[in-house]
This record gives structure tokens, C-alpha cells and sequence, in this order.
């Protein structure tokens, strides 16, 4: 036969298990001047698909292919590993050849040759939704019976990532995949899987088809879990490089120390979705070997944990551009690799205090798809990568608290911050209610100005616990009472979100959190003209307001990561005396809070602390009857009351009575009851209800 350079390692052994003679101008090439002759006898001119079979099988019993390690035949060696890929990379060539010269109108032909993409290389979205159209389905059957392979009577043996010949038995669970860390993570089960040599699965995928083994891509899922101790943070020059270069607007260049990820995988069948039907069925294994790079998606995570200087995150950035322009731009990896150099050139931030868009969201699941992992990071490592002198932290002009605050409110600012080094939530001494006073009777516009003092107050108290770094306007304080003392601040206000104020607790000052999670804690401000007493001070809470709460009460996984609280400000309007009234944790203690019969009023049932565990399922049950009853009675005069709500609400006076009084209650009751009460927005009210909303 000619001779095959590509192929000559695994002919010559073909030849050798064979028991062939081989005839070629290089090789026993004195006899090449009869190779007609010997063509007319007969003569074996062309390697088939059964003799790289066979010649397979053969080498398994080969101890010249083994260590001499117990039997004999368990750990290959270099060159053991060598002759076993040069003969599958032979195989995989001659099943190409048999698809190729076979009806070209068949789909098998239009999977194989026809779909696939020329310049895509492996790894890539395009690569693997190619590999995985003829994987373990009727094509692969087809496959396998158009090369004669299931004829074989003979067990056949696959190469393993770690150095063993393994056969395709019944009870061996035998998988591809195409990254070697992956493995490394899903191999912690021992004896359990077996993966087949990543060589063996970049550069054979028909030989797999063949011998239908699954990839973990096809089958596997990953989650990547957003830790509050890992936050990602946003690169904003980087985004624009990345951007730019890929010709992509979505994608986002985030940094943060690691990825938390987790690999799930299922043995009986490919994994659509992980919830609790399924849950069961499917392993899962935490990522603990960490890579230079992930990209999400549209989301290029650099892990830079490691990586102290500039330069160094430098080089991983320049890594994580040139994969991406070798495998969805499908550019030669050396062009790639001189393009992202010189790209880096025009960045000078590789580090951000700018909260990325996925940091501190609920886990998100990827498919292998939407993955794709570092190439050849190794040899971008060694590179020289040139970068400014003076590379700067990128960081959002509104968190910078420092002489933002509106002119009229630095001088209460000054006062509250003065105020609140005396304060502590965890041991208030309430005023007994034998000593309580009513307060004084403010108008409309001093209601206004309670509620604005309150969530001041209080965010000043959480910058004081925190630090002003850690609680900014912008990522705290939801509402737009916010705009009042920062008006430059605008962005991430929300009324409707049910809450005034939240804090990531990673020092757990208002709750304890579980295990090693901390918790996320809303924070629903009220405001009180006079001093705060657990009996007689009212408040109003918004239909809003309590649904936010009791989605968070009643849902267990929210309850192992979230808070909703009630924070009562007293003496809003004396800046020398505001202060902590209470702290209420709503949302494990729903009962603590009493809702008034056909009203929006609400009282304290019995005040728990901030730290005490989770209510029963029937403290609940009693709060949500509570609020259904409520709900029925004040439909039930909400016809009545629909002239009384169409006026401005500007118009209304403070000291008008509520519907429940208004069959001629006495003077002093209808004071005392309008004197008790706390002000806040009450967002998300009826504008038929009772008690419409108020504003801070």
C-alpha cells in the first residue's frame, strides 16, 4: 500500500498485531516493484475498520504497552498511550471515509459532513452542538451499523483519562468530556465513571458516536452560585474592550476572587432542569479546582484571587479575550492571541468597586452551551503583556457619600450622626406606658417631613454599624425619600418594592443567619412625632408592605436568606432627641404585629428581638386570617367610602376621623387615636382603601 504519513504509526501496528507484512515505497520497498502482482493475488491493499479493531483489542493484551505493575496490564505507558491514540485517530479517519463514500442524501451524511461547521474549533458552542447531533441517538445507531461495528463479536476497549484500556461492559458508565478539570471534579466518586482520554474525545468524536458514549456536556448542568463573601464586581473599560472586539453589546467583564460552581450530572438521562421532582436522580460535586477565567454566557468572569498586580489580571483578561475571539469568533488562536495583546494596551482599571449586574442574584444554571473554558492558558502566561503605569480602581461616582447631601439636610445629618453613636438596637429601654405622652398634633406637612426623618435616621444608624463603603444611597436606600438628602443619587430608587431600606447583614447585627450563609434584611421605616411605646403606638401598613413581608414568611428557602423588619423612629421631629424606638422581625414573627379591624392601622401584638428564630406555621396561618379579614371588612365599605377618597389628599386634614369613627366619636377619642400613629408611604395602597397612602 502507499505510503500514509498521517497515519504510519497505526498501520505499522495494525501490521504488527495482524501478523501483516507491509509493502510501501518506504517500507520493504524492494518488493514495491510487484505490487501489481500482488494486487492480482489478492494482497490486503487498504487498512479496514475491522482491522483497527482487532489490532485494538490486540494491543490490550500487550505488556509492552503497560508498566510492570501487578498483572501487567493495568497503567500504560508514554508510549503505550501513543500507540492506543495513533490507532483511534486511524479509526476515526477511516469511519470518516465510510460516512463520506456512502448516499450523500441520507441524514446520517448531512449530520457528519454537511453540518459541520469548518473553522469552529473544539469546545465551541458550534463544535459541540454538532457532536452532539449524532450522539447517542438514531444517527449513532446508524453509524454503527453502517461501519460493521456492531458485527464485532470481539469486546472493545476505550483509553481513559487516567491511563487504562476500559471495556465498553454493561455495568461501565463511560463518558466524554472535553475538559480535564471537569473530570478531575467528577472523578471524586471512585470506580463509579469512567472518562474517556480528553485527546481521545477533542480529536474522535465518530468514534464515540460509534460506541455511543455520552458526553458530560450533553448530559451535565452548572450552577454558579453568587456568595455574598465573593461579590462580583463590574469592569467597565474591559466590557467596552470585550464589547468591541467580539462585536457583542450584552457581554459583561466581571472580577471576582473564584467561582463558586457546582457540576450535576445524571446518569439516566440528560438533565433539562434541577428542582425537587429530579433532584434525587442527579450528583452533584462542588467545582474545587479553580480556573483562570469563566465565561458565563454573556458574562466573562475573571477570577483574579490570586493575581496581586495589575499585570497579572492584566494577563488573565488578555487569556479570557483570546479564547473568546478562538471560539466564538472563530479566529486561529495565534491571531487571537496577538489581537487581545493588543487590545489590553487601551485598559488601564483592572480592578472596580462597580457591583456587577449578576452580584449577590439568586444561582444561575448554565448549560455547557453557554460555557466556555480557558484555551492554552499556559502560553499566555509567559507572555509580556504591556500596560499603563497608572492603572486606576473603577469606582461609581454615586458611592461616594462625602459633601453630596442636600444643603438643607446637612445640618440633621450632622445631628443624627452625632445622635446615633448613643444608639443601639439590641438593648432599647421603651418607655413603660404608664409614662407615655400622646405627641403633639402635626399637619400634613410635618407628616411629610416624619417620614423623611425616620429613613434618614436610620440609614445614618446603619452607616454608623457598616461604614459609609459598605451602606451607600445607591445600593441601600430603595425609596425615594432617598432624593431628599441625596438628589444626585437617582439611581435604583423603587417605591413598589415593598420596603424602604435593605442591608446585606454580613455582621449579623439585626439576625443570624444559617450556617455559613448570611442574610439579606428589608427594612420598612416608620416615623413617630412623639416617644415610642410597644401599647399605644400605632403605625399604617400597606397592602404592599405586608405581601412583601409574608412572601419571605411563608417560603422556607427565602427564610434561610432574607428578612423583613419594621423600624419605628421616635421624636422625628426634635433632632436633639430622635431616636430607636423598636425593631421588629416581621417576617418570623408575623403575629407581632396586629392589623386593626377594617383599617390599615396596625399595633404591636408582642414585640420580639431581632435575633429570635423562625415563627410557627401557625403564628402564620393567624396572621394571614388577620389580614383576610381585614381585606373582606374593608371592602365591604369601600362603596361608602369612595366619595370621602376622591379628594386630594393634600386637602385632607390630620385630624380628620377615619370611617371606623365617623358615627360621631367623641373629640378627645378621635385625637388620641390620630395622635398615636406612625407615618411612612404605605406604597402600594388601595386609592379606595380607608387610610389612602401617605407620603414621607
Amino acid at each position: 500500500m502507499p505510503d500514509n504519513n498521517q497515519h504510519r504509526q497505526a498501520t505499522l501496528l495494525v501490521c504488527k498485531y495482524r501478523k501483516l507484512q507491509m509493502i510501501s515505497p518506504s517500507i520493504n520497498q524492494i518488493y514495491w516493484q510487484f505490487k501489481d502482482l500482488f494486487r492480482m493475488l489478492g494482497c490486503q491493499c487498504v487498512v479496514s475498520i475491522s482491522d483497527i479493531y482487532s489490532a485494538i483489542y490486540s494491543a490490550r493484551y500487550d505488556k509492552n504497552n503497560f508498566y510492570d505493575l501487578g498483572d501487567g496490564e493495568t497503567i500504560l505507558t508514554e508510549n503505550g498511550i501513543e500507540n492506543m491514540i495513533s490507532l483511534f485517530q486511524y479509526f476515526e479517519s477511516l469511519i470518516l471515509i465510510c460516512v463520506t463514500e456512502h448516499d450523500t442524501n441520507t441524514d446520517l451524511y448531512q449530520a457528519i459532513i454537511t453540518n459541520k461547521h469548518q473553522t469552529a474549533p473544539y469546545g465551541s458552542r458550534e463544535d459541540l452542538e454538532w457532536r452532539f447531533s449524532f450522539t447517542c441517538n438514531k444517527l449513532s445507531i446508524q453509524l454503527k451499523k453502517l461501519t460493521g461495528i456492531q458485527d464485532q463479536h470481539r469486546t472493545t476497549f476505550l483509553l481513559t483519562i487516567d491511563r487504562k484500556l476500559i471495556s465498553m461492559k454493561s455495568d461501565h458508565i463511560i463518558y466524554a468530556c472535553l475538559e480535564t478539570k471537569i473530570i478531575q471534579n467528577l472523578s471524586r466518586d471512585f470506580g463509579k465513571r469512567y472518562f474517556v482520554s480528553p485527546v481521545i474525545t477533542r480529536t474522535c468524536p465518530l468514534v464515540l458516536a460509534a460506541f455511543e458514549i455520552d458526553y458530560v456536556e450533553r448530559r451535565g448542568k452548572v450552577k454558579w452560585t453568587h456568595i455574598n463573601h465573593n461579590l462580583e464586581f463590574h469592569l467597565e473599560q474591559l466590557t467596552q474592550i470585550f464589547q468591541n472586539a467580539l462585536g457583542d453589546r450584552q457581554l459583561e467583564v466581571a472580577i471576582a476572587k473564584y467561582a463558586a460552581t457546582d457540576l450535576y450530572l445524571c446518569d439516566t438521562c440528560a438533565i433539562d432542569s434541577i428542582d425537587d421532582e429530579n433532584n434525587q436522580q442527579i450528583d452533584k460535586y462542588a467545582m474545587e479546582t479553580e480556573y483562570p477565567f469563566w465565561v458565563f454566557d454573556k458574562t466573562v468572569l475573571l477570577c483574579t484571587g490570586n493575581a496581586k498586580s495589575d499585570t497579572s489580571r492584566a494577563i488573565i483578561a488578555t487569556s479570557a479575550l483570546t479564547t473568546l475571539l478562538h471560539k466564538r469568533r472563530h479566529i486561529p488562536f495565534e491571531e487571537a492571541k496577538s489581537i487581545a495583546r493588543q487590545k489590553m494596551t487601551e485598559c488601564n482599571a483592572f480592578r472596580s468597586e462597580l457591583i456587577s449586574t449578576v452580584a449577590d442574584t439568586s444561582s444561575s444554571v448554565y448549560s455547557y452551551l453557554d460555557l466556555i473554558f480557558p484555551t492554552e492558558h499556559h502560553l499566555i502566561e509567559s507572555m509580556t503583556i504591556s500596560i499603563g503605569r497608572n492603572c486606576t480602581v473603577e469606582r461609581d461616582p454615586e458611592e461616594n457619600t462625602f459633601a453630596t447631601i442636600a444643603a438643607d439636610r446637612i445640618g440633621e445629618d450632622r445631628i443624627y450622626r452625632n445622635r446615633v453613636q448613643t444608639q443601639n438596637h439590641r438593648c432599647k429601654n421603651e418607655t413603660p406606658s404608664s409614662n407615655w405622652m400622646d405627641p403633639t398634633i402635626v399637619d400634613s406637612t410635618e407628616n411629610i417631613r416624619i417620614g423623611h426623618n425616620a429613613e434618614h435616621f436610620f440609614f445614618v444608624y446603619l452607616q454608623k454599624l457598616y461604614g459609609k463603603i459598605d451602606v451607600t444611597p445607591t445600593k441601600n436606600w430603595r425609596s425615594s425619600n432617598r432624593l431628599i438628602v441625596y438628589p444626585q443619587y437617582r439611581r435604583n430608587v423603587d417605591d413598589s418594592v415593598g420596603y424602604d431600606i435593605e442591608l446585606h447583614d454580613t455582621q449579623e447585627h439585626f439576625v443570624q443567619g444559617t450556617g455559613s450563609t448570611t442574610k439579606t434584611c428589608y427594612f420598612e421605616v416608620k416615623g413617630t412625632s412623639g416617644s415610642f411605646d410597644k401599647i399605644h403606638t400605632e403605625f399604617h401598613i400597606s397592602q404592599n408592605e405586608f405581601e412583601t413581608c409574608q412572601a419571605i414568611a411563608n417560603d422556607a428557602r427565602r427564610r434561610e436568606h432574607e428578612e423583613y423588619f419594621i423600624v419605628i423612629i421616635e421624636n422625628c421631629l426634635d433632632s436633639e432627641k430622635i431616636a430607636l424606638g423598636t425593631i421588629i422581625n416581621w417576617s418570623s414573627f408575623l403575629n407581632a404585629v396586629k392589623r386593626m379591624v377594617n383599617s390599615y392601622r396596625c399595633t404591636i401584638a408582642s414585640p420580639p428581638t431581632t435575633n429570635s428564630a423562625h415563627t410557627n406555621n401557625k403564628m402564620t396561618e393567624n396572621a394571614v386570617a388577620d389580614h383576610q379579614q381585614n381585606q373582606g371588612q374593608r371592602q365591604s365599605t369601600a362603596s361608602r367610602d369612595n366619595q370621602r377618597n376622591s379628594m386630594p389628599q393634600a386637602a385632607r386634614s390630620n385630624d380628620e376621623p377615619s370611617s371606623s369613627n365617623r358615627n360621631n366619636p367623641p373629640a378627645h377619642q378621635n385625637q388620641q387615636q390620630q395622635n398615636r400613629q406612625c407615618y411612612g408611604r404605605g406604597r402600594g395602597w388601595n386609592r379606595n382603601s380607608q387610610y389612602p397612602n401617605t407620603r414621607n
